[in-house]
């Protein structure tokens, strides 16, 4: 009989005797296990030098997690009546030999140790995650019982029953595997780790091979066949393949990880590929990718993608690329060349080209420079250089051959025609301010280039561009452009009188556009085309660029019928065009999606002048149509929303058919003639509620919804924006999708919501009859009930309460901290910092720029940031200097950047010299509003600015316990009595 027990389960007990010790010193003893039902947990010392041997008896159906996975325990026997193991059972155990009971019917997770040399799955084991033995490196071999009808062993290779899909090789398994032909899937992590196998062979009818499957393996050759359609997530991270490697010429998409680390004879693989994931060929250990690495028909690279790979000195990439990630050529050599085959650069991830060599060049078709120049990132080379197609810009000197030079040149017509129209009218917008006064030889140069430019495209990107560059131009640079077209386009001029710049010079080819000189006429030189007939384009992909090419286009008209619109950078879009006078027609439904809050604010439109119509349930709009200037008409299935673009879509362009615009401009007709909604001045604030609508499925979508916008802008304000109404709206679901965007914007979706916190409390306070402080607001609240507003009311009340944050609103925020020497503490307590956040909040809400100009004083004044959501922890790199007090430098380098109608927050201590000093310089500025932070004591101060109407002080001591309402009211009603 032992001589100890302790209970291990409900209905079970655990019998030992005492360690007893042997010759070699270490203590064993054995354990027996009787009962029923669970065994919950062992009973060891669980240190070095014991050992334990369990067994257990008849009567126990299930083990518990982690119940026997001490690292003391060498010997398991398992009794005839085991149903279920659950997980990690002998995880941490040392057990070398395992028997299953032919009864077990169900195991877990994690379950065997590294020590286990051999496994059989009993006849009635019905399921069986692989991970049990995926660390077990000494388990040569995995055998099944005959009876089994779930699973099949196969020299010694675990695979389903109806051999289709390989399940796990033993991890010291040697030599050659041959798998199946009847095989279509290599399951998640099958041979990760096989380090004794020397070759794989895989049969024409694997379709599938999952994610780490052929990670950490050492080969001698290895071919994928065509019949591969996907590779999972590291597939091959750390392998070796000696002599041969074959990849499937089918597969378009390298996941994340795929080639990380990994050693590999060739790429050849990689002129067929269009996606490469992040970290897909991070290595810093073997030279696997060619010096010159041509991506011929890539569209995105992911981050960190060709990490550390440093012997890459060349890289040419085709006008389909969309997308870069970050740091995807962080590591490369130092002098990289990356030579792009596109006259267009286009908006891609801010940290793109992080992590390049200081002496990296970029490489762009001749006459391009100048708009990559001013584009980010691609301004971030040191080193921008054109270069004609047919050079050769490699270190091997060899001559461009047809084949090459031709790829070339379609990838650069193409660029033409699929650029991002949009993004580069506004670069070559931004471009054309330099040169609005041309003095000199060289710039006139630099502004030909930027004129013909813009004449690569067609129609231009800029139609006026020549009238509105040259007007401020010296007379013979304005005379030099003109005698430039006439020796270009002689054949078009050649009858026309051109005399000395006194005279008055009149020359009008046929249809071209007046370029203005001197206030005379002449006609621009516009190459004209020919006009198309009745064109038509189908798209699958890029189709939000094909759209907002379209759309950029418009001259005069531009209707929309689409059923759900969401997509932040169509809505720009079409806000741009009303504002620049073109007619805008959109027709949607009103329901949740589209008039919710969550997404887009419609109303912004109709303040542009868009003419809004909706259709309400049950009419609702299925369709996806626009017709731009009675001429162009795009239909499809691609709904204007964001996450569109992760599904399969499709649109037709229809060009100058008249029959198909006019029949469309029918239906448009009739829908707006029966839309329950017409012409809109506000979006209704009721919004019908379909009968079999699940308010679940729609808080998931939209959450989608915003994520992806997120996900897809490159604008930091709007992308935490997205996500922040994207957490409020399914928090639970949002972290389920992105995970670590709560943590990483903690800070700005807090600001966010503060800011909403103080736009109420603004307009309560200006709502107020008088005034008060927060300890008498908050004496002077009732708990009344307040009755039900109909939705004319709330409707009503919400333009009041817009009206008055106008009203209110200040032409700029600064925040102008002390880091003098007396701060220090303050400082270091976090006080400074924390306030400051805070002040954010309210710039979001009472400025115009929505941004914080941020300061700092001591002995000297300097402008430090503009604070938005984008950039929110740089008020944390602002520290004291230890100097003196100074805020008159501040009031006067300041004064000249200080708008009217602008509210100072200065954050100080009570240094009255300091005050007194400024004082006159903020008297003087009558327009400003200046509001004083203390933390501390304050009476110097406050003597110091009585009788100062447009300057407040405010003590926040006692911040930290004051609600965000309270912080409101503190810092903002002196401020709005003065404006009121």
């Amino acid at each position: 009989m032992s001589q100890n027990n302790s209970q291990c389960g409900p209905d079970a007990i655990d019998e030992f005797n005492d360690y007893t010790q042997s010759y070699s010193g270490t203590y064993s003893r054995s354990h027996y296990v009787r009962g029923t039902g669970v065994m919950e947990r062992s009973n060891v010392y669980n240190r070095r030098n014991y050992r334990d041997s369990y067994t257990i008896c008849s009567g126990i159906t299930e083990l518990a997690d982690k119940c026997l996975s001490a690292q003391t325990i060498d010997s398991i026997k398992l009794p005839d009546t085991l149903v279920k193991i659950n997980s990690q059972c002998f995880r941490y155990s040392i057990i070398q030999y395992i028997q299953l009971p032919e009864s077990l019917e169900e195991i877990g997770n994690n379950n065997f140790p590294k020590t286990l040399e051999y496994i059989k799955l009993p006849a009635n084991l019905r399921t069986f995650p692989t991970d049990n033995v995926q660390d077990c490196n000494k388990m040569t071999e995995i055998s099944v019982d005959d009876d089994n009808k779930y699973f099949k062993s196969i020299d010694g290779v675990l695979y389903n029953y109806d051999v289709t899909e390989i399940l796990i090789c033993p991890r010291a398994k040697a030599g050659k595997v041959i798998i199946p032909h009847t095989v279509k899937r290599i399951a998640d992590y099958c041979f990760d780790g096989c380090s004794k196998l020397t070759s794989i062979e895989l049969p024409r009818s694997i379709e599938y091979i999952g994610n780490y499957a052929f990670g950490a393996l050492s080969l001698d050759r290895l071919s994928i066949p065509n019949s591969v359609k996907t590779v999972g997530v590291g597939c091959f991270r750390s392998t070796t393949i000696r002599n041969k490697f074959r990849f499937s010429q089918i597969i378009t998409s390298l996941p994340d990880e795929c080639f990380q680390y990994a050693n590999i004879p060739n790429t050849d693989f990689l002129k067929n590929i269009e996606d490469i994931g992040n970290y897909c060929f991070e290595n810093k250990w073997y030279n696997v990718l060619p010096t010159y690495l041509c991506l011929p028909k890539i569209k995105k690279i992911g981050d960190y993608a060709f990490k550390d790979v440093g012997n890459i000195e060349t890289i040419e990439l085709p006008s389909s690329i969309r997308e870069i990630g970050v740091g995807a050529f962080s590591g490369t050599a130092d002098n990289l060349r990356l030579i792009f085959l596109s006259m267009a650069p286009f908006n891609l991830c801010q940290d793109a080209f992080s992590g390049i060599g200081d002496n990296a060049v970029l490489y762009v078709p001749k006459g391009s420079r100048h708009i990559f120049d001013i584009s980010m990132p691609w301004r971030l080379f040191n080193y921008i250089e054109e270069y004609q197609p047919e050079e050769d810009l490699s270190n091997e000197h060899k001559a461009i051959g047809d084949d090459q030079l031709r790829s070339r040149l379609l990838q650069i017509a193409s660029s033409l025609l699929n650029a991002d129209r949009c993004y580069l009218t506004d670069l070559l917008q931004d471009l054309t301010m330099n040169y609005q006064n041309v003095e000199d030889d060289n710039d006139y140069e630099e502004a030909i280039e930027i004129i013909q430019y813009n004449r690569r495209f067609t129609p231009v990107l800029l139609p006026n561009l020549e009238k509105e560059l040259c007007s401020g131009w010296l007379s013979k640079y304005r005379l030099k452009l003109v005698n430039s077209y006439i020796m270009n386009h002689g054949s078009a001029l050649l009858s026309l009188p051109v005399q000395d710049e006194a005279h008055q010079i009149d020359v009008q080819p046929e249809g071209l556009t007046p370029l203005l000189i001197d206030g005379n006429i002449i006609k621009d030189i516009n190459m004209t085309t020919p006009e198309i007939k009745d064109e038509v384009e189908v798209h699958f992909s890029d189709i939000l660029l094909h759209l907002q090419n379209e759309l950029s286009l418009a001259k005069q008209s531009v209707k929309v019928a689409v059923s759900w619109f969401t997509n932040y950078a169509l809505f720009k879009q079409i806000k741009e065009m009303s504002q620049n006078k073109i007619d805008v027609q959109l027709i949607i439904n009103n329901d949740s999606v589209n008039n919710g809050g969550y997404c887009l604010n419609f109303n912004e439109l109709i303040e542009a002048g868009v003419h809004i119509s909706l259709v309400e349930y049950p009419h609702l709009i299925h369709h996806k149509f626009c017709i731009i200037d009675d001429s162009v008409v795009i239909n499809g299935s691609y709904n204007w929303t964001r996450f569109s673009e992760n599904n399969y879509e499709n649109i037709i362009i229809f060009r100058n058919n008249e029959d198909i615009c006019d029949a469309f401009d029918i239906e448009f007709e009739d829908m707006l003639n029966k839309a329950e909604h017409k012409n809109v001045k506000a979006m209704p604030e009721i919004v019908p509620q379909r009968p079999e609508y699940d308010r679940n499925a729609f808080k998931q979508y939209i959450t989608e919804e915003l994520d992806a916008e997120a996900r897809q802008t490159s604008d930091q304000r709007d992308k935490i924006t997205a996500l922040q109404k994207a957490n409020a709206l399914n928090s639970e679901y949002f972290e389920r999708i992105n995970p670590d965007a709560k943590k990483k914007y903690e800070e700005e979706f807090k600001v966010i919501e503060q800011s909403e916190s103080i736009k109420q409390s603004v307009v309560q306070m200006v709502k107020e009859n008088k005034i008060t402080s927060p300890a008498n607001q908050r004496q002077n609240k009732k708990t009344t009930v307040k009755p039900k507003k109909s939705s004319d009311q709330v409707k009503q009340e919400s333009i009041q309460d817009t009206s008055i944050i106008q009203e209110v609103k200040a032409s700029n925020l600064l925040m102008v901290l002390d880091v003098s020497g007396s701060m220090k503490k303050t400082y270091q307590a976090g006080h400074v910092a924390n306030i400051t956040k805070k002040v954010v909040s309210a710039a979001l809400t009472l400025s115009d720029s929505q941004t914080l100009s941020l300061w700092q004083f001591a002995n000297d004044a300097k402008p430090i940031d503009e604070i938005d959501l984008g950039n929110i922890s740089n008020i944390n790199n602002v520290r004291c200097t230890g100097e003196g007090t100074h805020l008159e430098k501040f009031v006067s380098s300041a004064n000249a950047t200080i708008k009217e109608n602008s509210l100072v927050i200065i954050f100080t201590d009570d240094d009255g010299k300091s005050i007194r000093d400024a004082l006159s310089g903020m008297k003087g500025r009558k327009d400003v509003f200046w509001q004083i932070i203390v933390y501390g004591n304050h009476s110097e101060i406050t003597e110091a600015i009585k009788d100062t109407p447009n300057v407040s002080l405010v003590s926040m001591t006692d911040y930290s316990s004051m609600s965000d309402e309270e912080i409101t009211r503190a810092l903002l009603r002196d401020y709005i009595i003065w404006k009121k």
